[in-house]
């Protein structure tokens, strides 16, 4: 089983906000990942980022920036035909700072996590910065 890259979105906002990991991957604007046989920087041209697997990223949200992300499954049988959606929260300093609670979810975990690394990279790390949090 092969890990989800991160979009080219998601990367481009983690390397604005200080992701200096080495990646197998990396993003040229927003086409699909290209992937590498061996390890690459984030100090490669301005037009590519690294694409670092989904967990990477919430790794280095959870050690650098005390953001944690958890994927709830919920049963929504009575609401629509499929069953069952991934519904996220993300966690700062053990807080609840974003639920979302919606009546459908999300149809994946990898949709529901990326969901919850875009939001966490845009705001929370902004608002840190933004604060001196």
């Amino acid at each position: 089983m092969k890990e989800q890259l991160v979009s080219f979105d998601t990367a481009k906002l983690a390397k604005e906000k200080g992701f200096t990991e080495l990646c197998y991957s990396y993003h040229i604007d927003d086409k699909d990942a290209i992937e590498l046989s061996s390890l690459c920087s984030s100090r490669i041209a301005d037009s590519c980022c690294t694409a670092p697997t989904q967990s990477l990223l919430q790794k280095w949200l959870r050690d650098e920036h005390h953001i944690d992300i958890t994927i709830d499954l919920l049963d929504v049988t009575a609401s629509c035909k499929s069953g069952y959606r991934y519904d996220p929260t993300v966690y700062y300093n053990g807080d609840i700072v974003f639920e979302c609670f919606t009546e459908l979810g999300y149809l994946t975990y990898e949709e529901s996590l990326e969901a919850s690394l875009e939001y966490s990279l845009n705001y929370l790390i902004t608002y840190r910065y933004d604060t001196g949090m």
